[in-house]
């Protein structure tokens, strides 16, 4: 999502903030339905078509085991489907498994569009003057542990080209995994160490200093931030008064109506769905200028 990645990083640090709180603390399944849909629009705008798959094929067994094994530690609840020997599996747990593991995917897909939307250099230039150590540290963080994982598949199939990782017994194959590890590891802290010094030669915790950054804070930043804080207002609003709530113990009650939580539900969708608008307009501009060549 180019159009949305290129705002202020103060912008977008709000609007994330927002949303994964919002999408954590809500009970009711209309929002945790809302943010999982705005998280799968937003993934399948910014992620490769292999990422989709990959992400798809880790998460959804997980969700599954999520959703089926709260009702087996959960007992709470009137609905009694069956029960498992002297446990009751109730329909309350169920459908608050599944509302959970809608939770779950949801955050999942938004720190995935996170991650590809807050870049490390994003980071440093929001907290690389209130704390520059530890941004620094993150920074390296994110950067290291896929490159790290890049060198472990680069360094065993160089090993496997040259023969090394044929050994037909089981601790034969372990030695030579281990022994990619090490080296990898081995090259990873010393990049680390050379990044550090590096860092620290240029003056980067030094009090005082200047650094050059790209971003300035337009206009239209400014707009929707203030967008972003008003639709946050108003689903905080939903939440503190009550408007919004839902219960799923003992007994499930009614999906709030009230004009209050339709306009709660609305300002939550305009909310999750923000990213996603702004792609598909900055796409429809793309398409209609390249028409008027």
């Amino acid at each position: 999502m180019r159009a949305f990645s290129a705002l202020h990083p103060s912008v977008l640090l709000v609007y994330f903030l927002s949303v994964l709180l919002l999408t954590m603390f809500a009970e009711n399944p209309v929002l945790r339905g809302i943010a999982l849909l705005g998280g799968v629009l937003c993934a399948v705008l910014s992620a490769p078509t292999g990422g989709k798959r990959k992400t798809l094929r880790t998460t959804l067994p997980f969700l599954l085991i999520v959703a089926l094994c709260n009702p087996l530690f959960v007992h709470e609840g009137v609905t009694v489907l069956f029960w498992l020997g002297d446990t009751p599996f109730t329909l309350e747990a169920l459908l608050y498994g599944v509302s959970l593991a809608l939770t779950l995917a949801a955050v999942i897909l938004w720190c995935g569009v996170y991650n590809r939307a807050v870049s490390s250099d994003k980071l440093l230039f929001l907290f690389g003057k209130a704390a520059p150590r530890l941004t620094m540290t993150l920074c390296m963080a994110l950067r290291f542990l896929p490159q790290l994982l890049r060198q472990l598949r680069a360094a065993d199939r160089a090993q496997t080209a040259l023969g090394m990782q044929t050994a037909a017994d089981r601790k034969g194959r372990i030695r030579g995994k281990l022994r990619v590890l090490s080296s990898v590891l081995s090259i990873s802290l010393e990049n680390a160490m050379e990044t550090a010094a590096s860092m620290q030669a240029r003056g980067h915790v030094l009090p005082g200093r200047t650094h050059f950054a790209l971003y300035r804070f337009t206009l239209r930043d400014g707009v929707l931030l203030t967008t972003i804080l008003l639709l946050t207002a108003a689903v905080l609003a939903g939440f503190i008064s009550g408007e919004a709530a839902y219960a799923f113990y003992p007994r499930l009650t009614a999906l709030p109506a009230t004009p209050a939580a339709v306009c709660t539900y609305v300002a939550f969708f305009a909310l999750s769905l923000l990213p996603a608008l702004l792609e598909v307009v900055e796409r429809g501009k793309w398409k209609f200028f390249v028409s008027k060549i």
